[in-house]
């Protein structure tokens, strides 16, 4: 099983938390914190890691974030663009 690059995870734990923050649900407690965080991680999944899974992810979540904040673009330009900034495109 290949590792996941440490600078990735830091990224799904940061996704995990702003999204959690963002639906009002981020946790109060350490625990359900630290739970918060391992299943960002991918604690117990078992898979190899792949770096397109990462980036179908942060598309996901940027797809998700923007449409909780009723900012999901309906025009197709604008829409690719959301995408693009999850892929990290220009970066």
């Amino acid at each position: 099983m290949s590792a996941i690059p440490t600078i990735y995870i830091y990224i799904r734990i940061a996704d995990a938390i702003c999204l959690a923050r963002d639906c009002n649900q981020l946790p109060s407690r350490t625990k359900e914190f630290a739970a918060l965080v391992a299943r960002a991680k991918g604690v117990g999944k078992g898979y190899t890691y792949n770096i397109y899974i990462h980036i179908y992810i942060r598309i996901a979540d940027a797809i998700c974030l923007a449409r909780d904040c009723n900012q999901l673009p309906s025009r197709t330009k604008e829409f690719a663009a959301l995408v693009a900034r999850a892929k990290g495109v220009g970066k």
